[in-house]
C-alpha cells in the first residue's frame, strides 16, 4: 500500500483518488474548497487542513489543479511541498498548464533535489470516474519509471512522451487537436441545420462517416 499525497480534489482529483482507494492506497488530501474536501472525506480520503499536512509521510504527491499559477503557488514558498516533502517523495503534476510552468517545476524540483514528472491526462471526467484516463509522461526515465506505478489506478493509458515537459507539451497539441475537431462539429451541425437535415438523423450519418471524432460523439452541439 503506497500512501499519496494529493493536492486539487475538485471535478478531476474526486474521481481520480476515489479509484486510488479502491485500488487499496491511502490518499491525504487538500483543497481549498470546503465542499470538495467534505465530498472527498466521505470518499475515504484522509483531509487535511494544508499542503503540508498533505505531503507529509507521502510516498508521491500529485497535483491536479486548475491554472500553472495555482501550481507554482502550491509548489514553492513557505508552505508549499518543496518546503514540507522528503526528499524521497515522487512529485507529479497532472493539471493542464503552461510549458513555462512545468519547466520551471522541473528545473527547481530537480535544483532542490527532488524528482519530478509532468503527467497530464486526456479523458475528462468521465474517464477519471471509470480509471480510463490517458496519461502522457514527461520526465527522467527513472522518475517516470516510478511514476507508472502510481498512475496505474486511474488510467487506462499511460504513455512515456520523453523528458522533461513533453508530457504537457502533447497534452497541449492534443487539445488544439480536440478544439479544432469541436469547432468543426460545431460549424458542420450549423450546416446541416440550414441545409434542413434532421440533426439526429445527420449526427448518425456524421457517427459513421468521416466526420467522426471524439468531440463530435461527446460534445455535439445539436439534440442528437
Amino acid at each position: 500500500m503506497a500512501t499519496y499525497g494529493w493536492i486539487g480534489l475538485g471535478n478531476m482529483g474526486g474521481p481520480m483518488t476515489a479509484n486510488i482507494l479502491a485500488a487499496g492506497h491511502r490518499v491525504q488530501g487538500f483543497d481549498l474548497d470546503p465542499q470538495a474536501l467534505r465530498e472527498a472525506a466521505e470518499r475515504g480520503v484522509t483531509t487535511v487542513g494544508s499542503v503540508a499536512e498533505a505531503v507529509q509521510g507521502a510516498d508521491v504527491v500529485f497535483t491536479m489543479l486548475p491554472k500553472g499559477e495555482h501550481v507554482r503557488a502550491v509548489f514553492d514558498g513557505d508552505s508549499g511541498i518543496w518546503a514540507h516533502a522528503a526528499k524521497s517523495t515522487l512529485l507529479v503534476d497532472s493539471s493542464t498548464v503552461d510549458v513555462e510552468t512545468s519547466q520551471f517545476c522541473h528545473d527547481e524540483s530537480a535544483r532542490r533535489g527532488f524528482q519530478f514528472v509532468d503527467a497530464p491526462v486526456s479523458g475528462g471526467i468521465s474517464g477519471a470516474a471509470a480509471a480510463t484516463l490517458a496519461f502522457m509522461v514527461g520526465g527522467e526515465d527513472d522518475a517516470v519509471e516510478k511514476a507508472l506505478d502510481y498512475i496505474d489506478p486511474m488510467a487506462g493509458k499511460t504513455i512515456a512522451a520523453g523528458g522533461a515537459t513533453t508530457g504537457i507539451s502533447a497534452k497541449v497539441c492534443n487539445n488544439m487537436m480536440l478544439f479544432i475537431n469541436l469547432m468543426a462539429a460545431a460549424e458542420g451541425s450549423q450546416l446541416a441545420d440550414r441545409l434542413g437535415l434532421d440533426p439526429k438523423v445527420f449526427w448518425e450519418i456524421a457517427s459513421v462517416s468521416s466526420g467522426r471524432s471524439w468531440a463530435q460523439q461527446t460534445w455535439y452541439p445539436m439534440p442528437g
